[in-house]
């Protein structure tokens, strides 16, 4: 496997499986070392956490963080005490603010959506061209926003 496609594997392996370097090294025969020197140059590591964090994701851990509450109160029959009530108001807020935020992971998840929706088409040059773009955008994107 060429080094440019061994490289792009690499970075899907690590950045949207959830594998750790090592095992993405041993999967693709290459060195720890070098693995470690591409996730340090195109800045995997923030693209990894923002596939594992995306908005939508908190979103939904926060929701399930309020129906837990909700549900402790219920099979007890018993209504909210102010402890509760207080952690569904912090809870709340935290949803809303992640409903504002614009930060890295709403661009790395805005780029891999149009990615996706781009793999419809067969043109294979167009796909390798959006995909540069898209790993140059984000790489530059998180310098700027220092991530």
């Amino acid at each position: 496997m060429a080094k440019t496609q061994e490289k792009k594997v690499a970075k899907v392996l690590y950045t949207e499986t959830g594998l750790k370097k090592e095992e993405v090294a041993v999967q693709l025969g290459i060195q720890a070392r070098t693995l470690a020197t591409w996730i340090e140059e195109g800045n995997w590591d923030a693209v990894k956490v923002a596939n594992i964090s995306t908005p939508k994701q908190v979103i939904t851990r926060l929701h399930e963080c309020i129906n837990d509450i909700l549900n402790v109160a219920k099979s007890e029959l018993r209504p909210l005490d102010n402890q509760e009530i207080d952690g569904i108001a912090k809870l709340t807020r935290a949803i809303q603010a992640q409903n504002r935020s614009y930060d890295f992971t709403m661009y790395v998840t805005v780029a891999t959506e149009l990615l996706q929706y781009a793999k419809g088409e067969t043109d294979k040059a167009f796909l390798e061209t959006l995909h540069r773009v898209q790993s140059n955008f984000l790489e530059a994107t998180a310098k700027r926003l220092g991530t």
